[in-house]
């Protein structure tokens, strides 16, 4: 696995534009607003959306470095384990690299914002949660973007709709939690969903990956 990560770091090694696209977002948000105003919940959900759509930028092109380096026809010879491996680790790596960046600045960008730090790192974790599903499912966007079709007008067909349950799971979970409402019902239906995507979404790519590459 150590050596994954490594070959992922040097072949993904450029600056990393989801994070300074969400660092500059969020700064001049706060910047911007006026010294009075102080709405914890339209905070956090710019917050989140200005996260979301970092986290977007750089899905699609999960598997590309590989397409071009070969790798992929190579992995498309063995047997389904070893694409679901092969899967399982870019996904890793992907998140490790690209969405952990993200989530180390989203401390300190609440609080810039002025949400307190009970509800931050609440949010946190399920924003967490979400964004592993959301790499799931961004990875049948970016196994058709290998086979040369359209990602950007898949991307509104396969992650938006599939994506909603997440995130209304979520924000329904922060909301109980600001409300000092139970939020274990919430909780468990987005876990549960993030479980269901990180089964189904390897399987799908992976019949995407060798099956359209014939």
């Amino acid at each position: 696995m150590y050596y994954n990560l490594l070959i992922y770091w040097r072949k993904h090694s450029a600056i990393n534009e989801a994070l300074f696209f969400f660092i500059i977002v969020v700064i001049l948000f706060g910047l911007c607003q006026a010294h009075h105003y102080n709405s914890t919940w339209q905070n956090l959900n710019f917050l989140w959306l200005s996260l979301v759509f970092a986290s977007l930028l750089s899905l699609d092109s999960l598997f590309e470095q590989d397409k071009q380096d070969g790798t992929i026809d190579t992995i498309l010879l063995y047997p389904f384990p070893i694409i679901f491996s092969y899967i399982y680790k870019q996904i890793i790596a992907h998140f490790l690299f690209k969405i952990c960046p993200l989530l180390l600045v989203y401390i300190p960008a609440g609080l810039l914002l002025k949400i307190s730090m009970d509800i931050l790192l609440f949010s946190l974790l399920n924003f967490t949660i979400a964004a592993i599903g959301l790499i799931f499912l961004s990875s049948l966007c970016a196994a058709l973007r290998v086979n040369k079709l359209n990602p950007s007008f898949l991307r509104f067909i396969i992650i938006l709709p599939l994506s909603t349950p997440l995130w209304l799971f979520a924000f329904g979970s922060i909301e109980n939690f600001m409300q000092n409402r139970a939020v274990y019902a919430a909780l468990a239906f987005l876990i549960a969903l993030t479980l269901l995507f990180a089964i189904i979404g390897p399987v799908f790519c992976s019949f995407i990956l060798r099956h359209l590459n014939e």
